[in-house]
């Protein structure tokens, strides 16, 4: 069923009342039916002639789209599937000896308005191996689907499909085996009939009488809408909030609790599932308009839309459109305008072919290649979404040329391991020029590690201070070198501060796993709060602490763990037990047969022993 959009002041419904004829069915036969060669009785034949039309000012299947109308036309390229449904059974119209599901015939009139549905249907329902014959009964329930779009002989026996949109009125375009419609394609109906009387026998057929479902005073047949159409006159902005004209190649349709339809599928217990929804390489008419439809329930009819757009240089624009005061409704078309502010710059690095200094706002996805150097740029916010770098000879995997702040996007693993012995750090903060402060929160997995002599997170020789927010983070120091600190050979670092996040730091040869490396490094003060999920510390072989100083002459501030101050001026304040609780962290000790002592933090209302899904023996991942 096509939309003709005739632009007007006026907002309408467009009703389809179809008026329900006689069903009349004849004789049956035994057949051959399917490539098992099962003997099935062939079910008998119910003719449909049902005049149908669509009326203004009744309730509807169709939309109204604001300052235009959509105007509901038959077409004979339409269908409809019937499916009866006896006691919890679902038959429908199905050739078994063709497997194909069978549809009416839409006929329209002169007046496009108006049809005739008409078909010869034999019904046949799954027993769980092949089709069986259905005769239909009283109180059976009919159903018509209108525009349905994958019918499958299943427990549910048809779905409406939201997806494969291409954002445009009314055109059907191809990549690859897979079609992607406009929304007037997404436009779907059902109604729902109920069989008052049956009369007749599978030789000389039947008559049913039909009347409402909801409204048994009634034979005629009201379809309803499931979902609404939008059109939205789109606009952009970029980072400075001047206008641009971006070429699109991906818009989303989500909801703050990812509450959108993409699929209906009317008999099962749980009609719906929820995802956002995406239009690849959307199609955007002359006026800037894109058009999609979508369903709505009682879970999400409240629910902001929010619209993000992707163009071709990889420029995130985004926008939320409020839910109107009754809620978002069926059978609506919804039309307006949305300016879609600049958001961030998403960058794929597997795409880069030079240097690349990361800017405020990008999303780092790919991997870079091992000879290229990746900065980020001072007093930038820089999100890592699934990212490699694994640094070549001389090179760090990322440097920060001054404070900057690292987001780990949920859900992705970001990997900045060393890809030769001669790599300097994952993660190195120092510009040589000013006092800055590398600050990593969120909640995705960051692995980096360091050359030798170079720390996985912190410096080469020299690094300021570090802030963990968040995240799940494994860093590993190069030989003389901590998991998360400064590195060796004087090396020095600023304060190292852990408020969140599940981290294991794992120090090489005479460094500690967070704090000092070796030959006079020096750390300043180590904070670890009772607000993180875990916190373990592996030293290497020869180091004072796990956590703390390095070997031969390396030094540390003071350590703090929650409330508790543990090391002072290169002195214990208090010696580290196993098994006690030190300001509000529980504290293991554990010594592994490499010679490398583990301690793990955990808060005290984790219980003893912390976490399950770490082994405080290694830094490995369960």
């Amino acid at each position: 069923m096509k939309r003709n959009f005739i632009f007007s002041l006026a907002a309408t419904f467009i009703t389809a009342a179809v008026t329900l004829g006689s069903l009349t069915a004849c004789s049956s036969e035994d057949m051959v039916a399917n490539t098992q060669n099962t003997i099935v009785k062939e079910a008998p034949v119910c003719y449909f002639n049902i005049p149908a039309s669509f009326a203004n000012g009744a309730e509807t299947r169709a939309v109204t789209i604001g300052e235009s109308t959509a105007t509901t036309t038959f077409e004979n390229t339409d269908k409809v599937y019937v499916v009866i449904e006896h006691n919890g059974t679902y038959a429908i119209g199905y050739d078994p000896s063709g497997s194909e599901y069978l549809s009416m015939t839409v006929t329209p009139d002169v007046d496009p308005s108006k049809a005739t549905l008409s078909g010869a249907l034999k019904f046949y329902y799954n027993n769980g191996t092949e089709p069986k014959a259905f005769t239909p009964s009283v109180d059976d329930v009919v159903y018509l689907l209108y525009n349905m779009t994958n019918p499958f002989y299943q427990v549910s026996m048809s779905s409406f499909e939201y997806d494969f949109q291409n954002g445009s009125k009314d055109q059907v375009t191809s990549v690859g085996v897979i079609d992607y419609y406009g929304a007037s394609y997404r436009d779907y109906a059902q109604a729902k009939m109920k069989i008052t009387a049956v009369s007749g026998s599978t030789d000389v057929g039947f008559t049913m009488s039909l009347v409402q479902y909801d409204d048994p005073t009634k034979s005629n047949v009201s379809f309803q809408n499931l979902g609404s159409i939008f059109r939205q006159r789109l606009s952009f902005t970029d980072k400075n909030g001047n206008p641009v004209t971006p070429t699109l190649t991906k818009f989303t349709i989500s909801t703050a609790n990812n509450k959108v339809i993409t699929g209906y599928f009317p008999f099962s217990p749980d009609p719906a599932y929820y995802s956002l929804f995406s239009i690849n390489n959307p199609v955007i008419d002359t006026n800037g308009d894109i058009y999609f439809a979508l369903m709505f329930n009682d879970d999400n009819k409240d629910e902001a839309l929010i619209l993000t757009a992707e163009d071709e240089d990889g420029n995130v624009y985004t926008c939320t459109k409020a839910a109107p005061g009754s809620g978002f409704a069926r059978g609506k078309y919804y039309h307006g305008s949305a300016t879609l502010a600049w958001q961030n710059h998403r960058v794929d690095l597997s795409k880069i072919n030079d240097d690349y200094t990361a800017q405020d706002g990008d999303i780092l996805t790919g991997t870079l290649a091992s000879n290229l150097k990746l900065e980020i740029a001072a007093g930038a916010t820089v999100t890592l979404a699934g990212m490699t770098h694994h640094a070549g000879n001389y090179i760090n995997s990322i440097v920060c040329l001054g404070t900057a702040n690292i987001i780990l996007a949920e859900g992705t693993t970001n990997d900045l391991t060393r890809g030769s012995s001669d790599a300097y750090a994952g993660l190195f903060l120092n510009n040589g020029i000013t006092w800055s402060t590398l600050t990593i929160s969120g909640t995705g997995t960051l692995r980096a590690s360091g050359g030798n002599a170079c720390a996985g997170i912190g410096g080469i020789n020299y690094c300021d201070d570090i802030v963990i927010n968040g995240g799940i983070i494994y860093a590993t120091g190069g030989q003389f070198a901590p998991g998360i600190g400064a590195g060796a050979n004087v090396g020095q670092t600023g304060n190292i501060t852990i408020n969140g996040g599940n981290i294991t730091a794992t120090g090489g040869e005479g460094a500690a796993g967070i704090g000092a490396g070796t030959n006079s490094s020096y750390c300043k003060d180590i904070t670890i709060e009772n607000t993180v999920t875990s916190v373990t510390a592996i030293k290497g072989a020869g180091a004072s602490e796990s956590i703390g100083r390095g070997f031969d002459g390396s030094s540390c501030g003071t350590v703090k763990f929650g409330t508790a101050t543990m090391f002072d001026d290169s002195r214990w304040t208090t010696t580290p037990t196993n098994g006690e609780n030190y300001g509000g962290l529980h504290f293991v000790i554990s010594t592994t047969t490499n010679t490398k002592d583990t301690w793990t933090l955990t808060p005290l209302n984790q219980g003893q022993g912390g976490l399950q899904n770490y082994n405080v023996n290694s830094a490995t991942e369960q």
